[in-house]
């Protein structure tokens, strides 16, 4: 079937009976490609049928989809003219694993990041009337990104403008990385259950009958006051989504998220409304595959190749990551100090929080995808003689930029941020991690640490957590070095590898090693360089780099962020007058794919540190 698949306008000339088969078939090529690229399979497995429902009944790209989070439309993406491509995707050069609208006109905005799905449509609605034009505008919503605080504001604006031909998809599966926390998640929960007799004729007839009596009565102020308090309590009994109609929007659901033909009926239905609807959907992450469909915790979320038949994940080194050392170190620490507390937003799993929170339940707290909450809450509780460690994505945490001026450096607020995915990863500009330096930098108060290696990491948590001010680690995914790190000291560097002083080499974090790979190289052809591990990009080691900046011509810094605003700068600020030649990530949004081939193509390999040091020398 899918191979007579195209473009969306083929799914209307299929029955229900094909379209399911159809869905059957997505699902396998998801499992296949994603065995061996990696991905995020248990999101994609948990949308065919929604994304078949929908090109089905929209006129797409005329009709505009915007999906929320962007890591649920690998369906869409095989759907959309890229069928051909899918297996490219994740890959250098390939298909992007979220939506891009340089990619394709059916994506009709990027999307990285959560609860950005409902602000962007009625971005496109208000545009949409002003420009007089008339089409269907979709919001794709969930996978967690309903906890987000954006998206509760933009449902009160949205809810307030009443926008026809606006319809959200509520995809309600219960989890965002792991299960969803948070009150509305356990209301839609709720929904699932008490909604049911939104499918008997009673729920219709007593709602219209309310609302006719409320239109007849509206120049009695009291009658209206009365109607008012019936129609909510009646349909409080009847349908729990009075919360949604209160709202300002219709509400339809819950519907089977897997039967096709059910969604079809509901997603016509939203396209009458004059008022924005919200299609409420139960779905099942990681459907039609056991492994991906009984994960409880969140490893199916997002993986790396695994064997398609048993599901084992295809792990290439014995070397532990940096999460699973932070969480080892975390949990360690936690048993000293009872006054640790572990934050995260909704991704206990992937920062390594999981041996933490089973071990200390009381002690870790996920607040769903809202960094700027977990950033203050964090805030809140430092206040109080609490010692918060905040644990994040690097790529989140500038989502939280204000709360960390205005709620951390400002009072001083001693809370600990572990910055996990900082640099180049494999999802591209949306998942970089990348600005952190550059955002942190500038803040008064802070300390900026970035380990080379894991016993260095241990080191930094042991240190941090002994500070009164705030704190930021940042550090990359994957495999960690193993060496043996020595006391380390606030503000500290440290000297790896002293030959000579044709030029010297300051390294911020583990891209230190391939300094040391360089300089190894470098001494072969007789060019004599000294590598630094600075361990610190505020406070900075002043005393170490003016010494060594008297000693050479050609000071060179390296570093796996920005290079405006980034480690470079600062250095070149504290030697003021001397000429730094700044190594990093150029001003542009770097592609995504393999980070070994992204880091070769900036020149941060090896290879491309050897180059720039045998121009300066030349020189």
């Amino acid at each position: 079937m899918l191979e007579n698949i195209n473009e969306p306008s083929d799914l209307k000339k299929l029955n229900l009976f094909e379209l399911q088969q159809l869905a059957n078939e997505i699902r396998n090529e998801i499992i296949e490609v994603c065995s061996v690229n990696g991905g995020h399979v248990a999101p994609n497995l948990g949308t065919v049928e929604l994304t078949l429902a929908l090109h089905y009944s929209l006129n797409t790209p005329e009709d505009k989809i915007i999906w929320d989070v962007g890591h649920q439309v690998y369906a869409h993406k095989i759907l959309t003219k890229r069928k051909d491509k899918f297996k490219t995707i994740r890959t250098y050069k390939g298909l992007s694993g979220f939506t891009n609208p340089e990619e394709s006109c059916y994506d009709t905005f990027i999307a990285g990041h959560a609860s950005t799905s409902i602000s962007i449509a009625e971005g496109i609605a208000i545009a949409r009337k002003l420009d007089n034009k008339d089409f269907q505008i979709a919001a794709v919503i969930g996978d967690g990104a309903l906890t987000g605080g954006m998206a509760f504001e933009a449902l009160n604006h949205v809810g307030y403008l009443r926008p026809g031909k606006f319809m959200i998809i509520i995809n309600d599966n219960g989890q965002s990385y792991g299960p969803t926390v948070g009150g509305l998640a356990a209301y839609t929960s709720r929904l699932e259950v008490s909604n049911r007799i939104y499918d008997s004729p009673i729920y219709h007839e007593v709602r219209n009958d309310i609302h006719y009596l409320m239109d007849k009565s509206k120049e009695d102020e009291k009658s209206m006051e009365v109607l008012k308090r019936l129609r909510e309590r009646a349909l409080h009994l009847l349908s729990s989504g009075i919360v949604f109609e209160e709202l300002g929007f219709e509400y339809i659901g819950p519907l089977d998220g897997h039967n096709i033909g059910l969604l079809i009926e509901g997603i016509e239905k939203a396209k009458k409304s004059i008022l924005p609807v919200i299609v409420h959907v139960i779905t099942t992450k990681g459907k039609g595959y056991s492994k991906s469909e009984n994960d409880e915790i969140g490893v199916w979320h997002g993986i790396g190749p695994f064997n398609p038949e048993t599901g084992v994940v295809l792990k290439k080194s014995a070397n532990p990551t940096w999460s699973e050392i932070f969480g080892k170190k975390i949990e360690e620490l936690g048993g000293k100090n009872d006054k640790i507390i572990a934050i995260t937003a909704a991704m206990p799993l992937s920062t390594g929080l999981r041996g933490f929170g089973e071990k200390y339940p009381e002690r870790l707290v996920d607040v769903g995808m809202a960094e700027q909450h977990s950033v203050t809450i964090a805030a809140g509780m430092a206040s109080q003689g609490l010692k918060p460690v905040v644990v994040l994505y690097s790529t989140f945490f500038q989502r939280a930029f204000d709360q960390l001026m205005h709620d951390i450096c400002l009072p001083k607020s001693p809370v600990v941020f572990c910055l996990d995915r900082a640099g180049l990863v494999e999802d591209g500009p949306t998942h970089h991690g990348i600005f952190d330096i550059a955002m942190t930098l500038p803040l008064p108060g802070m300390i900026l640490m970035s380990p080379k290696c894991d016993s260095e990491f241990n080191s930094m948590l042991e240190l941090a957590i002994q500070q009164k001010q705030p704190v930021v680690i940042r550090y990359p995914r994957g495999e960690a070095s193993v060496c043996e790190a020595p006391k380390i000291e606030i503000g500290k560097a440290e000297i790896l590898k002293q030959e000579g002083f044709d030029a010297v080499i300051l390294a911020y974090g583990p891209l230190v090693y391939n300094a040391i790979q360089a300089a190894e190289e470098l001494e072969k052809q007789g060019i004599k360089i000294t590598v630094v591990n600075a361990r610190f990009a505020k406070p900075l080691d002043e005393k170490l780099f003016k010494e060594l900046s008297s000693k050479t011509q050609n000071i060179i810094t390296l570093e796996d962020g920005v290079i405006e605003g980034g480690f470079g700068g600062a250095v070149a600020e504290l030697l003021n007058g001397k000429k730094v030649t700044r190594l990093g990530i150029p001003d542009r949004f770097i592609e995504h794919g393999n980070p070994k081939i992204l880091y070769e193509n900036l020149g941060l390999d090896s290879k491309g540190i050897i180059k720039t040091v045998k121009q300066l020398v030349k020189k």
